[in-house]
């Protein structure tokens, strides 16, 4: 399987995807389901699998399990199907979290950015433009301080 770049476009979409998707849940078929409104059954054998089913509604004051989606799966599956919406917000949430914080890190990284920037008083400031470390050598300082912690 090739693992395809993640490009901010795709990130946009799959936050898109993710948001308009439907919040499922899954049970065991272990006890079967109730039937539905219309007499069809929304569960199935005894026989240790899982179904995966959206949004829960009512019709008449009765509550029902949302539509079947998946009618038999292994547990791991219907799980993973079922928190994919959340877990992949999450991560998209963390991503750009990390992702602003490495465009920081860039930034003070950057051999032509002034140091200076930093320093509220000017001979601070002179300081930080004459004595701050950038580039490989700041990548280095900073490999080795974590290396370091104990």
């Amino acid at each position: 399987m090739t693992v395809p770049t993640i490009t901010d476009d795709l990130v946009a979409e799959l936050e898109a995807e993710a948001k308009a998707f439907d919040n499922l849940d899954y049970d065991s078929n272990t006890n079967p389901f109730f039937n539905g409104p219309s007499g069809e059954s929304l569960g199935g054998d005894a026989d240790g699998t899982f179904c995966v089913y959206g949004e829960p509604f009512e019709i008449d004051g009765e509550s029902y399990d949302g539509v079947t989606l998946v009618e038999r799966c292994s547990r791991s599956q219907a799980k993973f199907i079922a928190e994919a919406k959340v877990r992949i917000l999450a991560l998209l949430a963390e991503r750009a979290e990390l992702k602003r914080d490495a465009e920081r890190y860039l930034f003070l990284r950057n051999k032509y950015t002034n140091p200076g920037f930093m320093a509220s008083h000017d001979r601070a400031r002179k300081w930080f433009s004459e004595y701050m470390i950038c580039g490989e050598a700041l990548d280095s300082a900073i490999d080795a301080a974590m290396e370091a912690k104990p």
